[in-house]
Order: structure tokens, then sequence, then C-alpha cells
């Protein structure tokens, strides 16, 4: 965790040019990101939850 936040803590460094677009940018990508992982794994090992 510590090195994706370094990744992207250095990517948005670089891209930060007086806009919001590099932060928006960077929250939609992880934010797709998490979707996609989570989506992937309750599919995966998800149960029928309480009934």
């Amino acid at each position: 965790m510590m090195v994706a936040a370094f990744g992207m803590g250095h990517w948005l460094g670089q891209h930060l040019d007086g806009t919001v677009f590099p932060l928006t940018n960077g929250v939609a990508f992880w934010g797709v990101c998490i979707c996609v992982t989570a989506w992937t794994l309750v599919q995966r090992h998800g149960g029928q939850g309480p009934r």
C-alpha cells in the first residue's frame, strides 16, 4: 500500500499543472481499480449473506 501511495504521489507531483485534472484522474483511476478488484473478489469469494 505504501509503494502504491508513493507511486501515486510521485506521478501526481510530476503532473500537477495548476488544474484539478491530475488529482481527479488519480482518484478516478484508483476508484476503478478498487471497483474492479472488489467486483472480482466478491464474485469469487462472496457468500450468499444472511437471509
